[in-house]
């Protein structure tokens, strides 16, 4: 019994094997620090009964700040729909998870700020916050895809909320 609760206790890649050795735990990804790449997205905004959908694409920067612990990310994207076109821009903390050496699931949440241009309205400047969750999948060591979906309330007139997914293509070094 004792030891199986030691073996349990023992934090991933702790267990040296004789000859080799010991890795750091979670190194899965060779050190990679930061990560860039491009998304399309699509948001549906609801505020005063209304919905409102918009669709488009950015770019996003992140960097990790603690290392397997702790990551930082600014985004950038363009969305639109026939009346309204919206410039978001995201600074998420995010935390990360390694489930495999390919699937590495996060949550994050920060503050966002929108540039808008909206039809009878003309240019307007919204802030608030943003949530996100979802995961990057590594089927090769410089690069992979990342699928999330995100939250943002914003103040708008009182507020609204935003919801929508996010896909793309993001590389590492």
């Amino acid at each position: 019994m004792a030891t199986a609760v030691a073996l349990v206790a023992l934090p991933a890649g702790a267990a040296e094997v004789e000859g080799e050795p010991q890795q750091e735990a979670h190194d899965d990804h060779g050190g990679h620090h930061h990560v860039v790449g491009l998304k399309g997205s699509y948001m549906a905004g609801f505020s005063h009964g209304e919905v409102h959908h918009l669709g488009g694409g950015g770019f996003f920067l992140e960097t990790s700040v603690i290392h397997h612990w702790l990551e930082l990310e600014l985004g950038v994207r363009a969305l639109a729909n026939a009346h309204d076109l919206a410039f978001p821009i995201d600074l998420l903390v995010k935390m990360p998870f390694y489930a495999s050496d390919v699937v590495h699931p996060f949550i994050g949440a920060g503050p966002t700020i929108v540039l808008g241009f909206e039809e009878g309205v003309g240019t307007a400047f919204h802030a608030g916050g943003a949530f996100t969750a979802g995961t990057y999948i590594w089927p090769w060591t410089w690069g992979g895809f990342v699928v999330e979906a995100n939250y943002n309330l914003i103040s708008h007139d009182g507020l609204a909320h935003e919801i929508g997914p996010n896909v793309g293509f993001a590389v590492r070094w």
